[in-house]
């Protein structure tokens, strides 16, 4: 955390939820081309799952979506070493070599 930036963290919420006057956004957002991994829990209460309907439209690269029923919000903490295994499985997966 010692060289994380503060300001920039809290950039994502402030996209997130701005302030009034509020505006669309008038482009789409570009589609999303490398393999991308998507891990959600489904005990978040921060993130709903109606979220992910629709996530494939926005990447063409190869999507892989784990839904896990024990997990929240926060998976790095609450489930460690299974993250850390989902992770190096994924990542040793042809597609997601460059």
């Amino acid at each position: 955390m010692d060289r994380s930036n503060l300001d920039a963290m809290l950039n994502y919420y402030r996209v997130l939820f701005p302030s009034e006057p509020y505006a669309e956004y008038p482009d789409a957002p570009p589609m999303i081309t490398m393999p991308t991994l998507v891990i959600y829990g489904k005990n978040d209460p921060y993130l709903l799952a109606d979220g992910l309907n629709g996530l494939w439209n926005y990447v063409s690269g190869d999507l892989t979506i784990n839904t896990w029923t024990d997990t929240g919000h926060f998976a790095q903490h609450e489930q460690p070493e299974r993250l850390t295994q989902r992770l190096v499985e994924w990542l040793a997966r042809p597609e997601t070599q460059a």
